[in-house]
């Protein structure tokens, strides 16, 4: 499978910091790449370089094997790839139809809006999403798994080549998160390569075929999910052998996040899902002392 974006080198510097130290991957067309790491990983600011929101201080971008550099998302945008962050810039106060085609909308001679050809667009965007949203509907008034969907779309109906999504389900329920993987592997099926950032490692291998581990701005694998655990995806996110982790086997070390205990050995069939590492946010774990 041919790379639709590859990125070599990557290095980024903060006042004191070194966030991203010369990293490289590469993402396959049509491929959902799993990016995992714990919080100060690089795994933000890597994506924000690659859509255009930094600039790197060293490295090179390569789009379908073509030289890029960016001076802001919107030229990322236009050579293809889009970026999805944690906060959302939909406007409440507008209809789903203005806010997929902000700033795009069809106009008349006279630069007024076609509202009718607008909605009508709108409507066959969303159905080849199997969406029955009404496209004058107000953004306000749609659930967060929704508004979630509706960003998703957004960034698409520019026609990327990539697009990049961090923590897209950081505010969701069970089912909008099904719902929103549902609406990814569509955008796969068509196409689409996906970034898919996550702390929530069984996400992972819900969605992605292939998963990079970042640790302190730095490259430390790249696996095919079905070659790997969440606890070898533990072990390289905070350096340690898998055998040292108490997670769902035993071990010498246990883990914990705030608020919570985890018990050494193995974890029980009965036990909750506080207590369940397929259910956590890795970024909140802790080492126990």
């Amino acid at each position: 499978m041919e790379d639709v974006l590859r990125a070599e080198g990557i290095t980024k510097r903060f006042p004191g910091v070194l966030a991203v130290d010369h990293v490289s991957l590469n993402l396959r067309r049509g491929e959902i790449l799993a990016l995992v790491g714990e919080n100060g990983a690089g795994k933000s600011t890597l994506m924000q370089i690659l859509g255009g929101a930094l600039r790197p201080d060293e490295g090179k971008i390569y789009l379908e094997d073509r030289l890029v550099s960016f001076y802001s998302p919107e030229a990322a945008i236009r050579a293809g790839i889009s970026m999805v962050f944690q906060e959302l810039s939909l406007v409440g106060s507008l209809s789903i139809a203005e806010n997929i085609f902000a700033n795009r909308q069809p106009v008349g001679p006279l630069n007024n809006v076609r509202w009718g050809e607008l909605y009508r667009e709108t409507e066959n965007f969303l159905g080849r999403f199997d969406l029955s949203l009404n496209p004058r509907r107000l953004v306000k008034h749609l659930s967060m798994g929704q508004q979630q969907i509706l960003e998703i779309l957004k960034a698409i109906s520019t026609g990327p080549k990539v697009l990049i999504l961090d923590e897209p389900t950081s505010p969701l329920t069970e089912s909008e998160s099904a719902t929103l993987f549902d609406t990814i592997r569509k955008l796969q099926a068509q196409g689409l390569s996906v970034i898919y950032i996550t702390h929530k490692l069984f996400e992972v291998f819900r969605i992605a075929s292939r998963v990079v581990v970042l640790r302190d701005g730095r490259h430390v694998d790249s696996r095919k999910v079905s070659e790997v655990n969440e606890g070898d995806l533990v072990a390289m996110m905070v350096g340690r052998e898998s055998q040292t982790l108490a997670l769902s086997c035993g071990g010498g070390r246990s883990w914990a996040w705030p608020g919570s205990w985890v018990p050494e050995g193995p974890t029980s069939a009965g036990a909750s899902s506080a207590r369940n590492p397929r259910t956590q946010d890795t970024s909140t774990w802790r080492e126990r002392s």
